[in-house]
């Protein structure tokens, strides 16, 4: 069965024109996930942003069994960062 869930992500961009990612956290509800933002959109660092810069992300996952509440699932994000050897960054 196949649950949705919403990942707030913050995009800005840093010294050289590199652009930097935050993921701000994956949340049961869209409500939730608005909340996140504004809540982040107060603080030193988001603040001096625009409301662009902030995303947010449906996303489905597929369960083998009903999940009645979706507030008590963990969900881990594994990513990997490397180095481009063909732009030499």
């Amino acid at each position: 069965m196949i649950k949705y869930f919403y990942l707030v992500n913050f995009t800005y961009i840093t010294y050289e024109d590199f652009e930097s990612n935050l993921d701000l956290g994956i949340f049961s509800s869209k409500r939730k996930a608005n909340e996140k933002i504004e809540l982040s959109k107060k603080l030193p660092g988001f603040k001096e942003f625009n409301f662009e810069n902030f995303q947010i992300i449906k996303f489905g996952v597929d369960f083998e069994y009903d999940i009645k509440n979706k507030s008590n699932i963990s969900l881990f994000c594994v990513t990997h960062e490397y180095k481009d050897e063909i732009n030499d960054i």
